[in-house]
């Protein structure tokens, strides 16, 4: 038996969100817990009651220091995260529009998450967790690529069910040619993935979400997902594929529900089997399983903020209990 059934790893930072403006006109910002691996982590263990862990790298700073007690209180293992002394916490400031689509500012390279070292890596915790998830931000420069490569190498050793969303955010890239190819160099690896329509274009070149998720199972990937916002989100296994609407929840704040909707599908793929759904899901169980994390992406849409609240009551007991 594993002791962490989701080890997440790479980015963690805070968010920096509108949150109206004082008396002077002046805008007043909320800090939030961010990093889209770190938000699965959280979402898994804190809304799903995932047993999950976390590895990646901030500042030694306040930042730093309330992105591990935010972790910690949803229920996540922190002991993988490590503090960098000289460098601050990656910070990004959040921009929304009417209709709580967002943008984002990033305000990082010479921080912590981008200079985690691959001996910083604790390989026990990949070794004994059931399911690895990544994003692509730690491959956008070095020395966080090789500990990327690290990670990944311990996880594919472990046997553990290996997913992995790009998360392209164009900013971070010197062009879209060089995160394709990043994005490529890892995908042998990859048994499920999750990526927006912007995404699957962008790996595929194909305008149809369909061909698109078809084109990368096509890859030997074993599960494909392509959230579509308000559309909804379809879906591609070895048997087939499918469509799921959106929920009716409003949108107040996107940041976070792809992480959201990945945690969600995770956590069912857990339940599952990760050997099973290595080898190919079912095309009905994986629409069931794409319903569920549909309605946790709505959920997270109707409130600002990408981290969940943190649990309470009996969930809480047993995240501190583990």
């Amino acid at each position: 038996m594993k002791r962490w059934d989701l080890t997440a790893f790479g980015e963690i930072l805070v968010d920096l969100l509108p949150d109206g403006f004082d008396s002077n006109g002046r805008p007043r910002l909320t800090v939030s817990a961010g990093g889209a691996p770190a938000n699965v982590a959280a979402v898994a263990a804190a809304r799903l009651g995932v047993r999950s862990a976390f590895i990646g790298k901030a500042g030694n700073d306040a930042f730093g220091l309330y992105l591990k007690k935010t972790l910690e209180r949803c229920g996540v293992a922190a002991q993988g995260l490590v503090f960098d002394g000289r460098l601050p916490t990656t910070v990004a400031a959040v921009s929304l529009s009417d209709d709580g689509e967002r943008s984002f500012s990033f305000y990082r390279g010479q921080t912590a998450d981008a200079n985690l070292c691959a001996d910083e890596v604790d390989g026990e915790i990949i070794r004994n967790s059931r399911i690895f998830h990544f994003g692509s931000l730690s491959l956008t420069g070095e020395p966080a690529r090789s500990a990327t490569f690290a990670a990944l190498k311990e996880a594919e050793a472990g046997g553990c069910l290996i997913s992995f969303d790009p998360n392209f955010r164009p900013a971070l890239w010197k062009s879209a040619d060089e995160a394709r190819a990043r994005i490529f160099s890892v995908l042998d690896y990859v048994d499920m993935i999750k990526v927006s329509e912007v995404e699957a274009f962008l790996l595929t070149g194909e305008r149809s979400p369909e061909k698109a998720a078809a084109a990368l199972t096509e890859r030997g990937i074993a599960a494909v997902f392509v959230t579509l916002g308000k559309k909804g989100a379809c879906f591609r296994v070895k048997g087939g594929g499918g469509f799921v609407p959106a929920s009716d929840h409003p949108c107040v704040d996107s940041t976070g529900a792809g992480d959201s909707f990945t945690a969600a599908a995770l956590s069912r793929a857990a339940a599952v089997g990760t050997e099973r759904f290595r080898r190919g899901a079912d095309v009905a169980e994986t629409e069931e399983i794409v319903r569920f994390a549909v309605q946790i992406a709505g959920e997270t849409a109707a409130r600002k903020g990408a981290f969940p609240d943190p649990p309470s009551g009996a969930l809480q007991s047993r995240a501190e209990n583990r």
